[in-house]
């Protein structure tokens, strides 16, 4: 008996050791004189995999920032998310965006937003139904629109940039409409020092609601990559949506 379930689990182990070293193989290789560097960027594709977790009711998957309880942090997903379009995972990073598109506007960002119709940030999926993240980043916006538009850059796919381009554009009109707010003038005429920023929200781990720059950035490089693809491939709004930006 102790011999057949050794074999078994010699089998079983070789599946499973065959399975992470195809997946590794089918994508990128990273061939440099490092050794370090070429292994970790193996073992970072299968640590991605393992960690991240797919909603039974829906099977939208949360990409978090470390292994088991770990919320998700839209930004530092996309980090991993153009780490495997990079290596030519493409069918994974497409996965993975999904989420964003299928529970974008269903919750607000945490601060002084008018509305939720068309952002897209990092979600916790509770029994199929997307919650706001508890870390409620307001730099998720921008990295999840740069991240869609990288993954077309990286494919080429326009099939699929024809089915997510209403997404896209709703994403970018968010932006345009939430910053008319601040577009405002004191009593003596001259423009807010705030003017033309996004309200004032979280920015990462500190609480408080400012006007920050760093949410701005990366939201404008957001815009400005959806926009550039969309007058690229001459969509209508490209042009529009490159002057907003």
């Amino acid at each position: 008996v102790a011999a057949a379930i050794g074999l078994i689990w010699h089998l079983k182990l070789a599946e499973v050791v065959a399975y992470w070293r195809g997946y590794v193989a089918s994508g990128g290789q990273m061939d440099v004189p490092e050794p370090v560097l070429r292994d970790f960027h193996k073992a970072v594709r299968a640590h991605v995999a393992i960690s991240v977790d797919k909603e039974p009711a829906n099977g939208l998957y949360s990409v978090p920032a470390a292994t088991w309880a770990y919320g998700c942090c839209a930004n530092e997903a996309c980090w991993q998310i153009a780490m495997l379009d990079q290596a030519g995972h493409h069918d994974r990073a497409e996965a993975y965006l999904e989420t964003y598109l299928r529970t974008q506007g269903q919750t607000p960002l945490d601060g002084r937003f008018a509305s939720a119709e068309g952002v897209m940030q990092g979600v916790d999926l509770d029994e199929g139904r997307p919650r706001r993240s508890g870390f409620s980043y307001n730099l998720d916006p921008g990295f999840i629109m740069q991240s869609l538009a990288d993954h077309y850059r990286y494919t080429g796919d326009r099939a699929w940039l024809e089915r997510v381009t209403p997404h896209l554009i709703a994403a970018c009109e968010f932006v345009i409409r939430e910053r008319q707010a601040t577009k405002v003038h004191e009593p003596d005429g001259k423009p807010v020092v705030e003017w033309g920023l996004l309200p004032a929200g979280h920015l990462e781990d500190n609480p408080e609601w400012r006007y920050w720059f760093a949410v701005n950035a990366h939201t404008c490089a957001g815009l400005a990559a959806i926009a550039g693809v969309l007058a690229e491939v001459g969509h209508p709004e490209g042009e529009r949506l490159l002057a907003e930006a």
